[in-house]
């Protein structure tokens, strides 16, 4: 701006001095044609001489002579100052240009870009710094004009984008706005832009502008969003009531839970005052609150608080303070459960044990056993929920309670109180049970069994297991066809299908959503061939699975049945179970199809060979009492308490039990008592010597003998060792007294 002005005045100046010689020339040349017209006047008119016109002529030189000096100085004065503002010129120029470099090198060097821009929207200057955020070099974004731009921005985001930047040109308001972008790689890029318009000189206008790279401040908003919202629906979620108080009282958050146990809805406690302490409380309460606001522990302190409809419960309270930034303590978090029953089930446990302690003193020890071994089933029954892996582990505890249980009700049968509390305890231990082999189910591999089954039927089966896995935040909807569609299945496969479709949508959709279970019947011709380019002709059902979750770009499409392939981060996957699905289809013949957009969600479809005829309905078990014998059993077992209940649970059906601890033991015990052994029940997993291991040793000496495997592991387990891959008599530690008992005889009795 500077070197234009400097030379618009110089020019001007040469202008200025250029007229004002001409001037004075004028001027000469009129004085002298003004003398040679008196001259030749006067003498027409007879009044000058010849003389005195040589005279005039020479006074006309000399006049002519006297203005030049002026015009001379006038040109010399002239010069001098124009060389002046030329010297002049130079500086500002070479200011000018320090200038413009040290200007040029803050902005190619500023984090941010800066640029130009007409109305159209084509780019006129962009610093460097766009290279770094967009990918593209200074001459692409020139090339490229409002297309390169417009057509990048996000499709949700142009329309915005258009209508602020066309209001800043109209209107001259304000233009600041946040919007996403794909750089020249691909990737989306969030930035802020904020400009104002101006008129240039030749009466143009164009925007100026400032735009900020914010994609990194987005995704830790988005990481920040999506930890609150756990966050609050783990709160929500949660079976324990949990709310949180300031300082005095006054109550912030309320959950669902808290809204159940108290019955005071959320928004008619948030910002007033703790309502569940009774009057009488309200000492106790502040002494309390500024214990823990001052640091001190407050772990399962039990309590009495009040219900809305005035009653009073007992709670058992974990409280901690809340800080600031600052590191004051400005608040309360307290974690309340219920215990009211289990107050009331205490003191009447605490009344019966007092009066069955009269009445059979040598039970005592044993009863008290069972109340803990109860109390334990119910905290690895929760655990459970939360990790299938550890089922088979639960499997020995629970067949010792069973065993137990078992025992108390064949001696006690007369005590219809005890008996009681006996048979809750064995439907608790059965529900624990069923949970447990319900989680194997799905994680083990299995040789299929082929049978006429219908699929309806198994997904109505498996619907309230799907609900527990996939969590209450997705609803599950099924349209199941009327016809019902018979299929050659392993129910059990069929189930892990649909469990490892349930655990993707689940994954796809962490914010909750609709997960959609459909059945029909398809027909596959040559036309359905020609336009999927995969089937066989014939008639199918259709299992379509569908969610509405993030969804799969096409190259992730070609990768997912790949055995190991995840999208997940590390740790959070296995990248196994679309594979293991993918075979089970492949066993029965099927086919399977995946329809997924980006941001709209996955479908799938299975195709399984329709057949013809009715399912086959689970077979109903037997459920008369087992019978005993006075055969001898070798019961191999590793686990004290399990083989204590087992022996016991044998010896009392009148049968002669030979125990060994680990395998090795087994075999010596046997060849000790050779003679007398009937039976040996082989735990599959022992120390020193597996059951396998036992059977080949045993099975050298003792031609035609009868051996039965147990065990609590998966399948996967079990065939790694030769059992079930070889037919031989197996009966899982989940099963129940009786049918260990009828399996015990019925392998005798073979």
């Amino acid at each position: 701006m500077r070197r234009q002005t400097s030379g618009r005045l110089f020019k001007r100046l040469r202008a200025v001095n250029s007229w004002l010689l001409v001037a004075i020339i004028v001027v000469a040349s009129e004085l002298l044609t003004a003398v040679m017209n008196s001259v030749q006047s006067l003498l027409r008119w007879g009044y000058l001489s010849t003389d005195l016109i040589v005279i005039g002529t020479v006074d006309a030189f000399v006049v002519s002579a006297l203005v030049a000096p002026v015009v001379i100085y006038s040109l010399r004065s002239v010069n001098k100052h124009l060389e002046l503002e030329n010297a002049e010129r130079r500086r500002s120029e070479a200011a000018l240009k320090e200038n413009e470099e040290k200007y040029r090198l803050l902005v190619d060097n500023l984090p941010v870009v800066i640029w130009t821009s007409d109305e159209a929207g084509n780019t006129t200057y962009i610093s460097p710094t766009a290279e770094e955020i967009h990918g593209f070099m200074q001459e692409e974004i020139y090339r490229g004009g409002s297309e390169l731009w417009f057509g990048r921005i996000h499709r949700d985001d142009v329309d915005r984008v258009k209508n602020d930047y066309a209001s800043l040109f109209r209107d001259r308001g304000a233009y600041n706005i946040e919007y996403r972008i794909r750089d020249k790689h691909g990737s989306w890029v969030w930035v802020h832009d904020r400009a104002y318009s101006k008129f240039s000189e030749s009466g143009r206008q164009f925007a100026y502008g400032v735009s900020t790279d914010i994609t990194y401040r987005k995704k830790a908003e988005e990481a920040l969003r999506e930890v609150n919202n756990r966050l609050n629906a783990i709160l929500q979620a949660s079976s324990a009531a949990i709310y949180v108080m300031d300082r005095v009282g006054n109550v912030t958050l309320w959950n669902k839970a808290a809204e159940e146990m108290f019955g005071w809805k959320a928004e008619e406690v948030i910002g007033r005052i703790n309502p569940i302490v009774p009057g009488e409380k309200l000492e106790e309460f502040r002494g309390k609150r500024e214990m823990v606001l001052s640091g001190e522990p407050f772990v399962d302190v039990e309590l009495s608080r009040r219900k809305r409809d005035g009653s009073l419960i007992d709670i058992s309270v974990c409280a901690a303070a809340l800080y600031d930034s600052s590191g004051t303590a400005n608040g309360i978090m307290s974690v309340v459960t219920d215990i009211t029953r289990r107050k009331r089930v205490e003191e009447e446990l605490r009344k019966y044990r007092d009066h069955l302690e009269e009445l059979v003193q040598e039970r005592t020890e044993e009863l008290s056993l069972l109340n803990e071994q109860l109390r334990q089933s119910q905290k690895l029954e929760a655990v459970g929920l939360l990790a299938g892996g550890i089922a088979h582990d639960f499997s020995n505890i629970l067949a010792t309670i069973k065993g137990s249980i078992y025992l108390i009700q064949k001696k006690r049968q007369e005590d219809d109180f005890i008996m009681k509390y006996a048979g809750q305890v064995l439907l608790s231990v059965e529900k624990a049970t069923n949970l447990s082999q319900s989680l194997l189910s799905f994680s083990r591999r299995q040789t299929i069994t082929l049978k006429p089954v219908s699929l309806n039927e198994i997904i109505r089966r498996i619907a309230r297991l799907l609900s527990q896995v996939i969590g209450e935040d997705i609803e599950i909807t099924m349209s199941l066809t009327a016809v019902e569609p018979t299929i050659m299945a392993d129910s059990n496969q069929i189930e892990q299908v649909l469990m490892n479709m349930a655990t993707n949508a689940r994954d796809a959709m962490p914010e909750g959503g609709k997960l959609a279970i459909r059945t029909d019947v398809a027909e596959m011709d040559e036309g359905f061939r020609k336009r999927h380019g995969y089937g066989l002709t014939g008639r199918y059902a259709l299992l379509t699975v569908s969610d509405e979750g993030t969804g799969m770009p096409e190259d992730v499409q070609d990768k997912i049945f790949e055995p190991f392939f995840t999208t997940k981060d590390l740790g959070k996957g296995s990248g196994l179970g679309l594979a293991v699905t993918y075979g089970i289809v492949k066993q029965h013949n099927g086919f399977i199809w995946v329809e997924s957009n980006v941001g709209r969600g996955t479908t799938f479809r299975i195709y399984i060979p329709l057949e013809r005829g009715d399912a086959v309905r689970p077979v109903s078990a037997d459920t008369g009492p087992a019978a005993g014998g006075k055969e001898g059993i070798l019961l191999a077992e590793d686990d004290a308490d399990t083989r204590a209940t087992m022996g016991e649970m044998l010896r009392m059906t009148g049968y002669e039990v030979f125990d060994a601890a680990d395998g090795e033991e087994a075999v010596k015990v046997f060849l000790k008592n050779r003679d007398l052994v009937d039976l040996v029940l082989l735990d599959v997993r022992m120390p020193r010597k597996n059951g396998r291991e036992v059977y080949e040793e045993i099975r050298r000496v003792w031609q035609g003998g009868k051996f039965l495997f147990m065990s609590g592991y998966t399948a996967d387990i079990i065939d790694s060792r030769g059992i079930a891959e070889e037919g031989f008599n197996f009966i899982s530690k989940a099963a129940l007294p009786d049918e260990i008992l009828k399996k015990v005889r019925g392998v005798l009795d073979s």
